[in-house]
Parts: C-alpha cells; structure tokens; sequence
C-alpha cells in the first residue's frame, strides 16, 4: 500500500475558505484539502497530530456520505520524540474502493471543545485492461495497458517501479506499494520488463527507456546515476522489444540486431569484450544479426533468431547456455539439440522455449525442478516438460516455471515455499516440484510471468491476477498476505 501520513489542517491552510477555522469552546469543523487516491489505495490518517498539541483524541467512528472511500480501522501509533519519552497518535485508516468522492467526518470531544474533522476523499480508477504483465527479479511486478499505459507496484527498490519515490536500503522504513502505480512521465509502452532493481519498456515508436538503480549501467543512459523515473537509453536506437536481467539489460533492434548493456562479468552482454563491471551504454551483440526475441537472465542473455535457433551467452555454471557443456562463453552459441522455437524465456539459471507444435523444453539449473521434467538434476542441453502438454507461452523464473497451454490453463513447477506455482493442493515447502502442475481458480489466461517468489498472469479480457510472496504487495491485491492461489489485482 502507499501509506499517506497526513494532519488535518486548519482552514487557512486549505482551500474552502468559506468555512470556519480552527478550533474554539463551540462546535467547529476543520477541512482537509481534497484527498486524491486511486482505487484500493490505502490512506493513513492522523487527524490529532503534533500540529494541535497532541493528545486529542476522537470518540467516534467516520460518519462517510458514500461507499466510495471505506474506513479500515483505528488504531495508534508510537511517536518517538528525541527530546523526551515518545507518545502515542491515533490513526485512521482508510482504502479508497469505487470511483466516486466521499466525505469523512470524525467527531471529537475535549472538554467542552467539539471539533469535527472532515476529509474530502475523491477515488478514481488506476487503469483499464492489462495487454502485458512482467514479473521481475525481485518484489515487483509491471503491466501495460491496452492504450499503452505503464503500471507497476511491489518494492520499489531504488526506484524500480518508476513512480517518482526512491526507496533505499538504507531506510528503516520503505513505502509499499500494494496496488498498480503509474510509470511517471506519461510515456505509451508495448512492452514492460522487470529486472532485479530496475525496469525498462520499449514505447510504440522503438525508444526505449529504464529506470532503478544504475550502479551497472543497467539503465542504459550513459552513467551510473540511479533514477526513480524513466530515462531514456543512449544511442537513439529504434527497439522492438527490451529484456531487463539481474544487472544487465538487452534490447532487441528493429533491424534484428541485439544490443546488451549493464554488467558484463561473465559476457552477458556478448560482445567478446572482457570482463567489465560497468557498461553504460549499449553494445552490439556478436555474430547473428536476425534475432526476433531477446531475453535477459541473471548472468546469460538469450536470444531467437527468424529460423528458430536458440542463442545464448555469459555465465553458464548450470548450464543455462544450453550448449551441451558448462563452459561460458562471451559471445553467442547454439542451443544444443536442432530445436527450433517460436519463443524463449530466461530464468535466474535456466532458459526454456517453445517449438512450433507447442512442446516446451528447459534447460540449465533444476536444483527445484524447474526443468519440468520430473527430475532435479540439471541439463547442458534442451529436455522435455513432462505431461504432453501444448503450450501458447511459457516463463521462466527464479527456480520456478510457469507456461500457458492453448487452452489457456495455466501450469506452474519447480520451487513453490511462497505458493508462486498457485496450486492449492501443493503445501508451501522447499521441496521441489518437478512436474507441472495446474493453478487453481479455473481461470483462463492468455500469456503469464514469474519471477523470483511470486507469478502474475492476464486473461484474454485483459484481467491481471496474482499468486505467491506478497511482502512487498508486488501482487497487487491491496494486501502484503501471501497468496498460494490467484487473486486479481486492483482495477477493473
């Protein structure tokens, strides 16, 4: 949730100056400025703060004019005061649940002083349909709208989410974001990707832009400068798509070429260049030039090319390559086993893709398995997902796999200790789960995304629902409760 922390303020600090102001021995109201929240955004309300003396506390519960805004409850909050012992702060809690506008009043009584606080709440809805959802590396999660729009919600760790707010480490309390929030700079994408601290988009017209944390050169930009908003990637080269990794990001060039940017410590920028920690720029990726698909992994990229050969390069310590051996390799090399596919997924440590017909194969680590071949051992080389299953898409994540079937069911395996493969009748263990298995909820999807303990999906009508870890509200329900089974995102 974004959590506003406001006083109520007297009248000559706010806009309606046609009402009475501050408090007297009679009955008074004091009015808030119009409170703007999206819809499922939750506000933190302390009407008797330090601005009034402290110690005033309100005897009732909101009087509210309409179902637009709900009142959650009330509870208090310690105050630590440096100069002396801390205090105690009463909180109202409210969640925004329909657009409309609602009028809050809490009554008070202090001695003979009755004072009514009164707060103008409007809602309005965050978004419309979801085209395109992205998982990322970490907490986080981003969509695009069917017009283009950019929402993202989880952590927002150095800025990830792109909503104007950094979120540091070094702070002991962050902003959770629990509910899709707008990408600033009013930007159209097609696409979204969600990194480990960063995100990058590609809009209509083939620019692409990043945003969260820098220190690789995984924005793209030119420098090693963090960024709570999008900036664009230096070069002016038009993309078709963009693939942000852990520390690294590649961009697919409208011609058919790759270009990778970021860290480079073991040639997952494919380049042939050496090791190299910071790349700020983009660099063109070796050998082919008539790639269709780019995706970006922990330390390896992959990419597919327009006859349906698998690529990849940089670290191949579980065989994430998929070449038939563990040796790394700083420049692009075949996908062992003559497979051609019409889509790739790179995970944390292992790739999978899908052949024509609808057969997913996987390769690289299976420690989980996420392989989805029943077994636990890892593979140099392309292996079959068990249960004869035809799929439309497929995902890689981190020790986790998800893929879509024609049908559009939705099937998960390999790790599941937060519930990220969205089966209720599978306990939320380390154990792994070698074999897919069918989310629940009966729902139908057109194309899904996991990440690292959590999995997101869009229906054909555009809904976004999520399943798994939830600590940093990167499902986007409302709530930061795990969630083993699906629940949809806030919005229409």
């Amino acid at each position: 949730m974004k959590r506003f922390f406001f006083a109520l303020f007297p009248l000559a600090a706010a806009a309606c100056t046609d009402h009475p102001t501050g408090i007297t021995t009679e009955a008074s109201v004091r009015y808030l400025q119009t409170l703007s929240l999206s819809v499922a955004q939750r506000a933190d309300i302390t009407p008797g703060g330090v601005e009034y003396g402290g110690g005033v506390e309100y005897d009732s519960l909101p009087s509210l004019s309409s179902s637009a805004v709900a009142f959650l409850g009330m509870d208090f909050r310690t105050v630590y005061n440096p100069e002396g012992p801390p205090g105690q702060e009463q909180v109202y809690h409210f969640r925004a649940m329909a657009p409309g506008q609602t009028v809050a009043t809490i009554r008070s009584v202090a001695g003979t002083t009755a004072v009514s606080d009164t707060i103008n709440a409007q809602a309005a809805v965050p978004h419309g349909a979801f085209a395109h959802i992205s998982v990322g590396f970490f907490l986080n999660t981003c969509a695009v709208t069917t017009r283009g729009a950019g929402f993202c919600w989880g952590s927002n760790l150095n800025g990830m989410l792109g909503a104007g707010a950094v979120d540091s480490l070094k702070q002991s309390a962050k902003p959770i974001y629990d509910t899709p929030m707008p990408v600033d700079g009013g930007l159209s994408y097609a696409v979204l990707s969600g990194g480990f601290e960063h995100t990058c988009g590609v809009t209509p017209g083939g620019a692409a832009y990043c945003w969260g944390a820098n220190f690789n050169g995984q924005l793209g930009n030119g420098d090693t400068t963090a960024s709570p908003t999008p900036v664009a990637v230096t070069g002016g080269l038009p993309f078709n798509a963009v693939s942000a990794g852990v520390y690294h990001s590649c961009g697919l060039a409208t011609g058919g070429a790759i270009y990778c940017w970021g860290n480079n410590i073991a040639g997952e920028l494919g380049n042939g260049a050496p090791i190299s920690y910071v790349n700020s720029s983009p660099v063109l990726v070796s050998g082919e030039s008539s790639f269709v698909a780019i995706a970006a992994g922990y330390q390896y990229s992959c990419g597919l090319t327009t006859s349906g050969a698998a690529y990849c390069w940089g670290d191949n310590v579980s065989g994430e390559l998929g070449n038939g051996n563990l040796t790394s390799s700083g420049v692009p090399v075949p996908v062992a086993g003559g497979l051609n596919f019409v889509a790739l997924s790179a995970g944390d440590s292992h790739a999978c893709g899908l052949t024509r017909d609808g057969a997913a194969y996987c390769w690289g680590s299976n420690g989980s398995g996420e392989l989805g071949n029943g077994t636990t051992q890892k593979s140099t080389s392309p292996v079959a997902v068990s249960g004869a299953l035809t799929f439309a898409a497929i995902s890689a994540g981190q020790g986790a796999t998800c893929g879509v079937t024609t049908g559009g069911a939705a099937y998960c395996w390999g790790y599941n200790g937060y519930g990220q493969l969205g089966n209720a009748a599978t306990p939320l263990t380390n154990a792994p789960n070698p074999t897919p298995l069918l989310v629940s909820g009966g729902l139908t999807f057109a194309t899904v995304s996991t990440g690292y303990l959590h999995t997101c999906g869009v229906t054909p009508q555009g809904a976004a629902y999520c399943w798994g870890d939830n600590s940093e509200g990167e499902l986007g329900d409302g709530s930061t409760a795990i969630h083993p089974t699906s629940v949809p995102v806030f919005g229409p």
